[in-house]
């Protein structure tokens, strides 16, 4: 269960199925991080004060940062170069 601070409201947060673009579009997305004490019952806050950060926007498919002139998406993680 998340509490949002600044309203009061609370929600349960449920997985998402993300849409699927077209071949070579992008899904852009955001990513936000929160402190939070786990356990039984907890309740989340997310609200400025506990906001560690955020990142993005960046493809959830190829995960290509946003910039521009950016190519099509290929729909894959792009290789890492071997070590040297």
């Amino acid at each position: 269960m998340f509490l949002i601070s600044s309203t009061g409201e609370t929600y349960e947060a449920r997985p998402a199925v993300p849409p699927t673009p077209p071949p070579g579009e992008h899904l852009w997305i955001l990513v936000a991080m929160w402190a939070v004490e786990p356990g039984e019952g907890a309740r989340y806050r997310l609200d400025q004060g506990n906001l560690l950060g955020a990142e993005g926007p960046g493809c959830f498919l190829c995960e290509q940062a946003w910039a521009p002139g950016i190519g099509p998406c290929t729909g894959m993680v792009p290789p890492t170069p071997p070590p040297h």
